[in-house]
């Protein structure tokens, strides 16, 4: 499973009201090819566009095989973006949606707006309690339907011409395998489980805000962890891995010690039916309160 929590305490970065009219901008053109990365816990493509001389980088990431990816926009573009400013997403033609996840880089750094966990594909109306299965599945088709990403703020509008997105997922679900296949697994056997690990308890109350890295704190330092849990065919966590560190390392560290402690599942089936070791994904942000 690919999902992403946001533990009690921490800001949800929840929003009412509507967005104010956008500041109309010129959708970027590709400056680059897609550019493919790979490392044991993660696959990335990435594409610059605009000027190539100075382009702004659109980022789309996978920690394992799943409808779902991290989107990063680097520009200098999103300046203007501030933590908790209501922000809407849009693929292709598709509609406008709320974003609920998406956290401001440092600015000291390059500018920059993580979405931890969206999907090409509009959510189910009446989802199931699986978050795999509240949007509806990504085929191919869909995916070389969606030719432009759009990010809209107050007052602001920026829109990358992609293409046609078919053939760099297509390019992103074998790395994805490869991944499965690093981590001892089966990517076959995963695909057709008939039962992915399942918590024992509700996740939200894996770590609590009496969790969040007091050195960190009193220094307003927030993070995002992507991680992994290797689980064992009776449920139990055998390993926990950063999928991509962002952050002050502690941050990490206490992300992984902590989940290792309190994290348990219902194991993995296979298409028959017995337990067998699988793994679970999902993001944790660190977010101070306002």
């Amino acid at each position: 499973m690919l999902s992403h929590l946001r533990f009690a305490g921490l800001s949800l970065l929840l929003c009412s009201g509507l967005l104010s009219p956008a500041e109309a901008s010129k959708p970027l053109a590709p400056a680059t090819p897609w550019q493919s990365e790979w490392t044991p816990t993660t696959c990335r493509l990435a594409r610059g566009f605009g000027d190539p001389k100075a382009p702004d980088l659109l980022l789309i990431e996978r920690f394992g095989p799943s409808d779902r990816f991290q989107l990063v926009v680097l520009s200098p573009q999103v300046r203007s973006y501030k933590q908790g400013t209501p922000l809407q997403l849009r693929f292709g033609a598709g509609p406008l949606t709320r974003v609920a996840n998406a956290i401001p880089g440092n600015p000291k750094a390059v500018s920059s707006i993580f979405i931890s966990s969206t999907s090409l594909a509009p959510r189910d109306p009446n989802p199931s309690s699986d978050d795999e299965r509240r949007v509806a599945r990504v085929t191919p088709e869909l995916e070389a339907a969606v030719t432009s990403v759009e990010l809209k703020w107050p007052n602001r509008s920026l829109v990358f011409q992609t293409g046609p997105l078919d053939k760099a997922f297509a390019a992103l679900r074998a790395c994805t395998d490869d991944l499965v296949k690093t981590w001892g697994l089966d990517p076959v056997q995963q695909a057709a489980l008939s039962r992915r690990p399942m918590p024992r308890t509700p996740p939200l109350g894996w770590l609590t805000p009496l969790d969040y890295p007091a050195g960190m704190l009193s220094a307003g330092k927030q993070a995002m962890v992507n991680f992994r849990l290797m689980v064992d065919e009776e449920g139990k966590p055998t390993a926990c891995d950063v999928q991509r560190s962002y952050n002050d390392k502690l941050f990490d560290q206490v992300a992984c010690s902590t989940l290792m402690r309190r994290a348990r599942f219902e194991p993995a089936l296979d298409a028959q039916g017995a337990p067998v070791p699988s793994y679970y994904l999902n993001t944790i942000t660190w977010i101070m309160e306002p």
